[in-house]
């Protein structure tokens, strides 16, 4: 693989406030929260039962999407195809009550079986909330307020994708990020002004296999990370789209999960069929072997469920059931037990658990550490392909057609 960059000269190292271990946050910004998997410390009772939620509502259709949380309100999406619309609603965090609702009609169209209509997680900030989703073979973005009246709509370009739409947008540094790589027309990276939608920068991509991964801040304020079969690891400045280092050729699979990004190298993953089959560990720049392949991993990896990193370590959940825990500066394997599930959606680490909701449904929590230790399962009787959401003391499960919230410290008298 080679290091491709216009400079290697990082901008003064500013690390992100949640660039290392537990950090409390009131918002969940966006798909899988503000810090790339890690949430703030979280107690699920080891008895917790569906009929103990702080709240669980039905929702108006079904979906994949996870939810994002922005002050006192949450933020879901699902689609309902016999009446060809996509649907954003609003709810309050504390009570689950829907507080607003807007429709978006469209036309169904050939996904992956295991796949949907609404794949991919909104974002939102202080001003609104953001979504992007395929429409007749392009790409629309959209920008709606807190009370989900419509603000813009942009036609951002052609994509082609065999599977359907999957991919997230970020929002960082006050630029709505979003990536485009398609099957068959060009690909691109945007960077959008979230208060009307116009374009602050964008950067054309060469086109292999349609990827479904989602941006991840970097180590540095102003970093954004990308990983794509046509390009493998790229960096860009998140306000400019400024490349900063980008390492290709990493290999030929499918890129689905998300990269992660360690203290010292970024990881990517791609795979076809029910699992991973490739995997690279990339030296950040700041390291002596920026650039370089470190190491590789080879059993057990994911394909769609991207792994978490917090304290020196990461884990993987496999799509076929298989947790696994490496420490990241050497890839040496710390544990790896089979868990009973397979998996869609990616785990968070919540303090020192991990949460990660199985395709049937179920809540396994494993402890983050050197061993591994399961702690509970938790069934949801629904299956389920998305990520948990943690905010204020709120733990969000949004199974295919409905969202629960439990409260940290379960109140024993229900």
């Amino acid at each position: 693989a080679m290091l491709h960059a216009t400079t290697l000269r990082l901008s003064p190292l500013v690390l992100l406030a949640l660039a290392g271990g537990a950090h409390a946050q009131s918002n969940w910004p966006s798909f899988r929260g503000p810090a790339g998997g890690q949430a703030s410390s979280f107690a699920l009772a080891p008895d917790a039962a569906p009929d103990g939620a702080a709240w669980h509502i039905q929702l108006p259709g079904a979906g994949h999407s996870s939810p994002v949380v922005w002050g006192a309100q949450v933020f879901v999406t699902c689609a309902d195809p016999e009446s060809d619309a996509r649907i954003l609603v609003a709810l309050g965090l504390e009570d689950g009550k829907e507080q607003a609702r807007a429709s978006f009609p469209f036309s169904t169209y050939r996904t992956h079986r295991l796949n949907g209509y609404v794949s991919s997680t909104p974002s939102v900030d202080e001003h609104g909330v953001y979504l992007a989703w395929n429409e007749g073979g392009r790409l629309i973005a959209h920008g709606l307020d807190h009370d989900l009246k419509l603000r813009w709509r942009k036609d951002l370009g052609p994509h082609a994708c065999g599977h359907g739409w999957g991919g997230s947008s970020g929002l960082q540094d006050g630029t709505l990020i979003i990536p485009s790589d398609s099957d068959a027309e060009e690909s691109f990276l945007v960077g959008l002004d979230p208060t009307d939608g116009s374009e602050r920068w964008r950067r054309t991509r060469s086109s292999q296999r349609g990827a479904y991964s989602s941006p991840v801040p970097g180590t540095v304020e102003g970093e954004v990370l990308f990983g794509s079969t046509a390009h493998g690891l790229t960096m860009l400045n998140s306000s400019t789209g400024e490349l900063i280092w980008e390492v290709d050729d990493l290999f030929e699979s499918r890129v689905v999960a998300s990269p992660v990004v360690t203290d010292e190298v970024a990881w990517l993953m791609g795979g076809s069929g029910g699992g991973g089959k490739h995997f690279a560990a990339v030296a950040l720049p700041g390291q002596a072997d920026a650039g370089q392949i470190r190491y590789r991993l080879r059993r057990n990896l994911p394909y769609v469920p991207s792994p978490v990193y917090g304290n020196g370590r990461a884990y993987l959940f496999s799509d076929g059931g298989i947790a696994s825990a490496y420490r990241t500066s050497d890839g040496s394997l710390l544990w790896s037990e089979r868990v009973d599930g397979e998996f869609f959606g990616s785990p968070i680490l919540a303090g020192e658990q991990l949460y990660a909701l199985t395709k049937s449904g179920d809540l396994i929590v494993l402890a983050a550490g050197e061993t591994f230790t399961h702690l509970a399962t938790l069934s949801l009787g629904e299956r389920a392909f998305s990520t948990p959401a943690f905010a204020q003391g709120r733990l969000l499960l949004r199974t295919e057609t409905q969202l629960f919230a439990f409260a940290s410290k379960p109140n024993k008298s229900r």
